[in-house]
Order: structure tokens, then sequence, then C-alpha cells
């Protein structure tokens, strides 16, 4: 019988054996499973057999992080809305007078009108220097620019600026 705690194989035998990826081979009997047919994690030390992740983490829930990208919207209101147009290609966005489209706010970095569905929840403190996604500490940002300022701060961190 193979023993698993927290992902690790403690033991194996030839009907449960293991090949050279870490991959298992043949069938769990009913006593290496959980009830919902996973592997059981339980051991005295945790208390509670992991049951998997759920939907939320420190970004929220969906519904959170739509609520959060409306804010956005509407709290840095850009003068133009826009109008979208759905090609094959992806889709086709053009600036109109505020009121006749749809709400758009600007990109902080480039100034790229942005749709509830395009703008980035862009943190001012970042999270690996303790920033949160609460109001005050969030931007509308676009998903290149939003990718350029987080590879800035690896590469900032990597030089040592940042807290570690």
């Amino acid at each position: 019988m193979t023993a698993y705690r927290n992902g690790l194989i403690t033991s194996t035998t030839p009907e449960s054996a293991v090949n050279g990826w870490g991959v298992r081979t043949g069938t769990p009997d009913r006593s290496e499973t959980g009830p919902y047919g996973g592997t059981d994690d339980t051991s005295p030390e945790q208390g509670k057999a992991k049951r998997g992740t759920t939907n939320r983490n420190e970004r929220g829930s969906v519904t959170d992080r739509l609520r959060r990208r409306e804010w956005l919207v509407s709290t840095y209101r850009a003068d133009q809305d826009v109008f979208v147009i759905e090609l094959f290609h992806g889709p086709l966005t053009v600036a109109v007078l505020r009121g006749a489209g749809e709400a758009a706010c600007r990109c902080y970095r480039c100034g790229q009108l942005l749709t509830v569905d395009t703008v980035t929840v862009d943190r001012i403190k970042p999270g690996c220097l303790g920033g949160t996604y609460k109001r005050e500490n969030i931007r509308p940002s676009c998903q290149p620019c939003a990718s350029i300022t987080g590879a800035m701060i690896g590469v900032e961190r990597k030089r040592g600026g940042g807290k570690r």
C-alpha cells in the first residue's frame, strides 16, 4: 500500500508502484482515497483532510473582482466613451463622445481607453511589499503596462531594492 502525506510518497508496493517520473501507476485501493475519490491527506498534525481550493484568495471572488473593475472605470472615468465592434480577429475599440458608448477609463501609464472587460487592476504598492486590493491602493492599467510594471518589480527585487 502507498502512503501519501502532503503529496509525497512514503512507501510503495508492487501493486501501487511509482514510475521514474513520480507518477503513481496501478489503481489505489479504497483505503488510499478520500471520500471524494482523491487521496486523503489527513494526519494527526493537520486534523482535517485537504478538500481542494476555494475560488477565493487575496483578490476575492469573481464577483468581487468584477465590482472592483467597475469601480475603477466609474471612478477614473475618461472624457470619452468607447464603442466596441467585435470582429473575427478581435475587438475594435473606437472612441466616441461621453454618453454615446460604453464607459471607459484610461490606463495610468499609457493613456489607452479601457472598459470594464479590458481594464486590469494594478496595485500601487505591490503585493510583494505588502500592498492589498483596497480602493486606495489600486489604479486602472492595460494588460501590457501591468506586465511591464510587474517585470520591473521583479528586476528591482533581484537587484536587492525591494523588501525580501
